[in-house]
């Protein structure tokens, strides 16, 4: 019988609510996905994995930006985590680099997301001028 992917995401985050992957956990759970046919479920393991986290005070946060973030950056947008997460007891920010977005920062939680890139509101632009 097939495990229920928010099943395992709460086995995952109790293992790792801490923050931490015991040694050899990634490679068990990406062995499992393997055998069981089921990498297609990684995404939403991993979402459902950041839910159980954040409901227990854990925030994780990407930050996709084109260029290196400033710690003054980073500040703030811990700052705005904490508005939509007001029982997150640690926030862990992960910092992406990706050209393509021009400027600005797309921010990513389990179940939110912030873009304020250039590159979405060029992208909104080109809808609004081509509908007419």
């Amino acid at each position: 019988m097939k495990t229920s992917i928010s099943h395992l995401a709460s086995i995952i985050a109790n293992k790792t609510k801490n923050g931490n992957l015991p040694n050899g956990y990634a490679k068990a759970i990406a062995a499992y996905l393997l055998d069981e046919g089921r990498t297609g479920d990684l995404s939403s393991l991993l979402r459902s994995v950041q839910e159980d986290w954040a409901e227990n005070g854990l925030v994780e946060a990407t930050i996709t930006s084109a260029f290196n973030i400033s710690e003054k950056t980073k500040r703030d947008i811990e700052k705005k985590i904490r508005e939509i997460y007001p029982n997150a007891k640690k926030i862990i920010l992960i910092s992406e680099h990706d050209p393509s977005l021009i400027g600005g920062v797309r921010i990513t939680t389990a179940n939110n997301q912030m873009d304020i890139t250039i590159s979405s509101k060029l992208s909104k632009f080109k809808q609004l001028t081509t509908l007419s």
